[in-house]
């Protein structure tokens, strides 16, 4: 057995995480929101010069291209020609052409340094301000230069990682009692001597950075090429660019810190509440395999993950378990709920997928399935306990077994059957193998075509022909090949509303987290928001429609008696009753507008 420990472990190249997705992050965490706020509000104000300095800058090689930019030399003698004030509106204005000479054919990659002050006056305010500019230099980065953050605290210097949101959060932390960070800047200019591929980033205090010993330090780099960003708790910002020992001012900005820094204030409006037996609910929820494919919404990315041959899986804030076999299909709901914990997943060469499920309850419950990817079957194992994970402890997938390594032994959970074989004392101290690559950037492409997901409604009602969402109208796209949630325009004149449905009664189910509120009218209408994505309307005499809720892109619907319209993302290829959209509309969207009058 201790041959499977044997393999060494190849080396994994993880892809740097998306900005995008990791504001995202921080956005939806109350204590992180702020700095999420103040960060994109950054990336919007400050617009950093990119270098202009290259390679056409030297005397070789020939003309490849006219520019407006250059030096008197290489102006274009037909330039020569105009007229003194012509010529000279022309060059404040950068319209003269110049002459362009070829450039290396090697590429050069620039780096840049961020240098962050964390001495004892960036403490509070000012330090959350420091890391979301630093946040805001990193992602703001058009030249795709290699970046290093560097935390500046008193006489020292560390690197900083700013990739994840545990990254972050312990970045905040980071703080030194010294009065200031001269000698770190000074330690910093000696071991990284700036050239013409370098340009840095210094975040420090204004107060702080007009101090003598600072300025001495800052002497160091003030001829090199890079900018200088002060910040105060006010809310002050200012950004300078140095260049050949010149200063010149390139922004002043005044944000409001504590409104950008204070948690979103969410109104809570009580509902009323129902208790319903599943048989009650719309037919939708008693069909087995559903008719629909699933929207992505509400997607955990750190409890999500890509197989090779078998698409992606997941699990959502809701705790549904997600499955997205295909690239060009919507999402399988495998669970409509597992219990929170943590999640190890791996995969056979044929068609399994493994998720080992640990629950750190009392007593532990360390949890096996097994997915069959071609029958969307699921077998459920519950692993002898004889297991008692304390932290630290890492698990990892490798050959059909997920292996736990604790302090000092280490076991291997059997994929297939869930049986428990421990290891210890000699090589246990071996590096962990594992048999897959994580790809998270890949991922949002995988589960989601482009669409956003519309899970918050307030008012349905009738507005002339239409059903009205709130402001969202249910309309025929003008091919007639789809229906399409739209706004209106801005000079549509509302005709006649009428069937207005508000305040909403929340349905409580059973076994589920995900919510589902009742909206109803006197004559016996229903309508079910679903927050999974969905909305069930419900007629007496009329067969049930469900609707997929995507804004963005074409929908999907369903009736009870099987018929199905709209794009294949969300009804299969070969459905059994595919109708026309206009005929699918008119017979069951139509109907129900029609009882709703």
């Amino acid at each position: 057995m201790s041959s499977k420990f044997d393999t060494k472990q190849l080396p994994l190249v993880l892809p740097e995480q998306q900005p995008a997705d990791l504001l995202e992050q921080l956005a939806g965490d109350a204590q992180t929101e702020g700095l999420a706020r103040l960060t994109q509000r950054l990336i919007a104000a400050l617009k950093i010069p990119m270098q202009t300095r290259s390679n056409s800058d030297l005397s070789f090689g020939g003309v490849s291209d006219i520019t407006n930019r250059g030096n008197f030399d290489r102006l274009l003698l037909s330039e020569l020609a105009h007229d003194d004030l012509s010529l000279m509106a022309r060059l404040a204005n950068n319209e003269a052409l110049y002459l362009r000479r070829e450039e290396l054919p090697t590429h050069h990659v620039r780096q840049r340094f961020i240098l962050v002050d964390t001495s004892i006056k960036m403490w509070g305010t000012p330090r959350i301000f420091a890391i979301a500019t630093a946040l805001a230099c990193r992602m703001n980065n058009k030249e795709k230069a290699s970046v290093s953050t560097f935390a500046l605290q008193g006489n020292t210097y560390s690197e900083m990682e700013l990739l994840t949101k545990p990254d972050i959060i312990g970045a905040l932390a980071e703080l030194s009692p010294a009065l200031h960070s001269a000698g770190a800047l000074t330690a910093f200019a000696k071991e990284h001597p700036l050239g013409r591929e370098q340009e840095y980033f210094l975040i420090t205090d204004e107060q702080l950075f007009y101090t003598p010993a600072f300025q001495a330090a800052f002497a160091h780099l003030r001829t090199a090429h890079g900018f200088l960003i002060t910040v105060s708790r006010s809310g002050q910002l200012q950004l300078f660019k140095y260049k050949a020992g010149n200063r010149r001012l390139l922004h002043n900005i005044s944000l409001d810190l504590p409104e950008l820094l204070s948690k979103t204030k969410k109104i809570i409006k009580t509902r009323k509440e129902e208790a319903y037996d599943r048989k009650d609910l719309p037919v939708f929820f008693q069909q087995t395999p559903s008719p629909l494919y699933f929207p992505s919404s509400k997607i955990l990315p750190d409890k999500e993950h890509m197989f090779s041959a078998f698409g992606v899986i997941g699990i959502t804030q809701d705790q549904r378990l997600l499955y997205w076999p295909e690239k060009t299909k919507g999402a399988i709901e495998l669970m409509s709920f597992i219990p929170p914990g943590k999640y190890y997943f791996g995969q056979d060469e044929k068609s399994l997928i493994y998720i080992l499920h640990h629950i750190p309850s009392s007593p532990q419950i360390l949890r096996l399935y097994n997915i069959h990817t071609k029958t969307l079957t699921m077998t459920t194992t519950d692993c002898l306990p004889k297991i008692q994970l304390r932290d630290p402890h890492t698990i990892v997938f490798h050959q059909e077994q997920f292996i736990i390594d604790t302090s000092n032994t280490r076991f291997t959970v059997n994929a297939n059957h869930g049986r428990i074989y421990s290891k210890s004392g000699e090589g246990t101290d071996s590096p962990l193998p594992s048999d897959y690559e994580f790809h998270p950037k890949d991922i949002k492409q995988h589960i989601n075509n482009g669409y956003s997901v519309l899970t918050n409604i307030e008012q349905i009602y009738i507005d002339g022909e239409y059903l009205m969402l709130d402001s969202r109208s249910l309309v025929i796209n003008d091919n007639s090949v789809g229906i399409s949630l739209k706004r209106p325009l801005h000079n549509y004149i509302r005709e006649r509303i009428s069937a207005i449905s508000e305040n909403p009664t929340q349905i409580n189910i059973p076994d589920v987290n995900y919510k589902l509120l009742k909206f109803t009218w006197e004559n016996g209408c229903e309508a079910f928001l679903d927050s999974r994505g969905l909305l069930h309307l419900r007629a007496p005499n009329l067969p049930e429609v469900t609707i997929v809720l995507i804004l963005n892109r074409s929908i999907a619907c369903c009736a009870s008696d099987g018929a199905t319209c709209g794009t294949e993302y969300f009804t299969g290829k070969s459905p059994e009753k595919k109708m026309p959209v206009q005929e699918f509309y008119e017979k069951y969207i139509q109907s129900f507008i029609e009882a709703l009058k």
